[in-house]
């Protein structure tokens, strides 16, 4: 059994990749008390009820986004799959705080954002994970800051040029002999700010809302 485990605000998500009968993973899943099945949340629609985002696929997703005029997603190098004419490309390294956490939050080098540049006409465009996986999105304003796996995160939104923080953190494990056993990285990711961000994840997702002290 692997496991690949990311935590925010008191939310603990916990995707779990079993080599057994999926049968008996989910039966040991639902012995395991509080844990639940991950329902993904409804995107936001526009005025016209067109949605901000759209996750395609089962196994292997893709997540793919319409894009009004001047509306932008920002993403690290790799992650988009295809666009539209009138979609522009903007490379930034975001200073050298920024850009060094980012790195050790396991991103890439260049941080970048695509713009839908055309002023009359709508376009799209699509980010994916470089390994087959479930796509996680999560709305920033309610969840606050979140504590990942190293490489979690995918893309985001950009709304009214406010953007999602990505850095690097300690793991929240207490003490040498947690850092060396629990399967989290020394280094862990964090992710602040923003409208909708999209991780990555391997498997079943699960979740489980964490007591005091837990």
């Amino acid at each position: 059994t692997t496991h690949f485990v990311s935590a925010f605000s008191t939310r603990h998500i916990l995707s779990t990749r079993y080599c057994g009968h999926p049968t008996t993973a989910m039966s040991d899943a639902q012995n395991l008390a509080g844990f639940e099945l991950w329902v993904p949340p409804r995107a936001d629609r526009y005025d016209d009820d067109l949605p901000v985002y759209e996750i395609l696929g089962s196994d292997a997703q893709i997540v793919q986004f319409p894009l009004r005029p001047e509306r932008a997603v920002t993403c690290f190098s790799g992650a988009m799959a295809y666009m539209s004419d009138g979609v522009k490309m903007d490379v930034k390294l975001a200073g050298l705080k920024k850009t060094f956490g980012r790195l050790a939050g396991g991103g890439s080098l260049f941080q970048l954002t695509y713009t839908n540049t055309n002023p009359t006409q709508d376009g799209y465009i699509s980010m994916t994970p470089d390994y087959p996986g479930m796509i996680v999105p999560v709305k920033m304003s309610t969840a606050g800051r979140i504590v990942a796996q190293r490489d979690s995160f995918l893309c985001s939104t950009i709304v009214n040029g406010i953007e999602t923080d990505i850095s690097a953190g300690f793991n929240p494990g207490d003490g040498a002999v947690s850092f060396c056993c629990n399967g989290i990285d020394w280094i862990v990711q964090t992710i602040e700010n923003g409208d909708w961000a999209f991780l990555m994840a391997m498997g079943t997702v699960i979740t489980k809302t964490l007591a005091p002290g837990e």
